[in-house]
């Protein structure tokens, strides 16, 4: 888990101008405060790039700033 997370994060920061970051929920689950923190500055320092979570997570979902957020319902597609 540590290992896939600090994975994430190098390559986000080495990502190439304007693409879109997924990240799932297994790479959300950490502490929230934790979580939100580092996001944060990771949004912060990649304005340039769309990141995209897959969490079932409200909290941290609802903390993304100007997020656009879809809510799939159990049958939709």
């Amino acid at each position: 888990m540590k290992r896939r997370f600090f994975y994430y994060i190098s390559h986000d920061l080495i990502a190439k101008s304007l693409i879109y970051i997924v990240l799932d929920e297994q790479i959300i689950i950490l502490i929230l405060a934790l979580c939100n923190l580092i996001w944060d500055k990771l949004e912060g320092e990649r304005k340039d790039c769309t990141f995209v979570y897959l969490t079932h997570n409200v909290n941290f979902a609802v903390s993304r700033i100007n997020a656009e957020i879809i809510i799939q319902q159990e049958g939709d597609i």
